[in-house]
């Protein structure tokens, strides 16, 4: 993991595609999009259940391995419409009593808030904690006096070799007051960005968070 610094405050950059906050002890991950497959074969694309159940996986890792009180998504948890892939989901959020599940909707959470909370996931628009930092799905632009931590945009980048071979990896992506988190879905594609003058970039491989500039 990278950790980073935001005014004072240190963050851990997970190669799982997640992030931990310490002095909130909370795991964010963002678009995690479940239930993608299940609705894709509805409109006869065959698509397995084996990314959602590693993206289970990896929640349920994430959970074990850091202990925390609050986990947050930052915005489209389930693709679209109800279907049979809610019930694992559901089971998670049983078998772990002691953390407080949190979704900040995104364009994607057609859902109603009902069967969020009969599920035990509380629903939020955004989330605000202190004078530090604003969760939302996707970017506040009026959160100048805040540390903005969105997703929405599955930010990768590309990288060029000495040979010229390339590869894209998924990266989390720093401005002056903001961080876009990186898409935790595995079914879930990408979009290469285009980073600023002084914005930083952190690479994401299977094993570390590696920062690029």
């Amino acid at each position: 993991m990278y950790e980073l610094l935001v005014q004072g405050l240190k963050f851990y950059l997970l190669p799982q595609k997640a992030l931990f906050i310490p002095f909130i002890n909370a795991i964010v991950v963002s678009d995690v999009h479940l239930g993608k497959a299940a609705h894709f074969r509805k409109n006869g694309i065959q698509l397995t259940e084996a990314p959602q159940q590693k993206d289970l996986q990896n929640i349920q890792y994430l959970i074990n391995a850091f202990n925390p009180t609050r986990f947050l998504f930052l915005g489209d948890l389930f693709h679209s419409s109800y279907n049979e892939a809610w019930q694992p989901l559901n089971l998670l959020i049983a078998g772990n009593p002691n953390v407080e599940f949190i979704l900040i909707k995104g364009n994607h959470d057609i859902l109603s808030d009902a069967l969020y909370a009969k599920s035990g996931i509380k629903v939020r628009h955004s989330m605000q904690i202190g004078t530090t930092i604003l969760f939302s799905h996707e970017p506040v632009h009026n959160s100048e006096e805040l540390f903005n931590i969105y997703g929405h945009l599955h930010p990768a980048i590309s990288l060029t070799g000495k040979g010229k071979q390339k590869i894209i990896l998924p990266c989390f992506w720093k401005g002056k007051n903001h961080l876009v988190m990186p898409c935790f879905g595995t079914t879930t594609g990408t979009c290469k960005i285009k980073p600023k003058p002084g914005d930083e970039v952190f690479a994401i491989t299977p094993k570390s968070v590696i920062s690029l500039y």
